[in-house]
């Protein structure tokens, strides 16, 4: 899959997506270089946010060559996005914002949750449920087609939402559009392999609460189980 970030994609737009949920950020590199060379371009690893002075973050897996080939002046890398997303946002003109990162936890006095899985790697799909089964009920599913129907049937609380399956002309993209159009609140956390910053931005721009990167842990599921109380409580 081509990843391309928009043009119109600005550093505020990008400050916004770390602030929202800096957890989808975990592992995510980030160089700050000025001036950005013209041809810089995106890459299978890496992306690309111009800023309007000449400057630009490159986001992704930061290999040690490329910083030491680099022509521009590094202003700044950040080897962890997440770890340090608080100065990241400052550094991208937002200084003074304030968020709450929740920890997770495992006691909750709440009525049950509907959780909607979709996911069509067996194994995965029933590790999500596991960790999940602890805060209410679980429902797999494998394509595009079944999650829309079991969301319109079901209207789960939570949607933990794959983005690729096999055998399927629509993606999780496709899924997370039609979800959200017809409840612009739904509370939908997307997982991938696909750890490239472009994937991220893309699904936090259209509206994911989160995004998980496989391999990833139970605690970055409960993680968004808490977020989901903390925003509905």
């Amino acid at each position: 899959m081509k990843h391309i970030v928009p043009d119109q994609f600005t550093f505020k737009m990008l400050a916004n997506l770390i602030r929202s949920d800096p957890a989808s950020w975990r592992e995510t590199g980030m160089l700050y270089l000025r001036p950005c060379p013209e041809t810089l371009k995106d890459s299978a690893n890496l992306a690309v946010v111009r800023g309007q002075h000449g400057d630009a973050m490159i986001l992704g897996a930061i290999p040690a060559d490329y910083i030491s080939a680099s022509n521009a002046s590094i202003i700044c890398h950040i080897h962890d996005i997440y770890l340090d997303w608080q100065f990241v946002v400052e550094l991208l003109g937002f200084a003074g914002t304030e968020i709450t990162i929740t920890l997770p936890t495992t006691e909750y006095a709440k009525k049950p949750l509907t959780m909607l899985i979709v996911e069509d790697d067996p194994l995965t799909s029933k590790l999500v449920s596991h960790h999940l089964q602890q805060f209410g009920k679980t429902i797999t599913t494998k394509n595009a087609r079944e999650a829309i129907a079991n969301n319109n049937v079901n209207s789960p609380d939570m949607i933990f939402l794959d983005i690729h399956y096999h055998d399927d002309i629509f993606d999780g993209f496709d899924v997370l559009t039609n979800i959200l159009g017809t409840n612009r609140n739904a509370f939908v956390i997307m997982f991938s392999a696909d750890r490239h910053p472009t994937t991220i931005m893309r699904a936090l721009s259209l509206g994911a609460q989160g995004f998980i990167t496989k391999p990833f842990h139970g605690s970055d599921l409960v993680c968004y189980v808490d977020k989901f109380w903390h925003k509905n409580t």
